[in-house]
């Protein structure tokens, strides 16, 4: 979900070039979590219009055009989806530690095959820190 951090620097930028306080995009993101029938959805608009004043028009552009510009890819999350897939046909319900050790797994894989040949036979953790490591079963301590 790195298309938020990338989003949250489009904010402030946008907000520091146009004189707009960096809360208030961040208001409006939080907003679209509501109904417009909502009472929430309201409170902030109210808090938008205290805030902003003759600048909330053009904000509310600004917002929709930054919104428009950070790219919202599901690779990752589809990549992990089908990958627990097969799990999920055998257990109805995936334990929320099976997560945390299926990252390690896949950190610690070492690839077979890979578009760029100074990969294939490292392992992601390997090309993070430049340094082997001890195979997936090993590092859990069975040896």
């Amino acid at each position: 979900m790195t298309y938020i951090s990338r989003l949250e620097r489009a904010f402030e930028s946008c907000a520091g070039l146009h004189g707009i306080p960096p809360n208030a995009f961040q208001l409006m993101y939080q907003q679209l979590a509501y109904s417009e029938q909502s009472t929430e959805y309201y409170e902030i608009e109210y808090a938008l219009w205290d805030m902003l004043k003759e600048n909330y028009t053009t904000a509310r552009v600004l917002f929709v055009q930054q919104l428009k510009t950070v790219k919202k890819a599901s690779s990752l999350v589809e990549n992990l989806n089908g990958r627990i897939r097969k799990y999920m046909d055998v257990k109805r319900v995936v334990p929320t530690g099976f997560f945390t050790l299926m990252k390690v797994y896949f950190n610690m894989r070492k690839y077979k095959r890979s578009r760029c040949c100074e990969r294939v036979g490292k392992s992601p953790l390997e090309l993070l820190t430049g340094e082997p490591h001890a195979e997936f079963l090993d590092a859990l301590g069975y040896c």
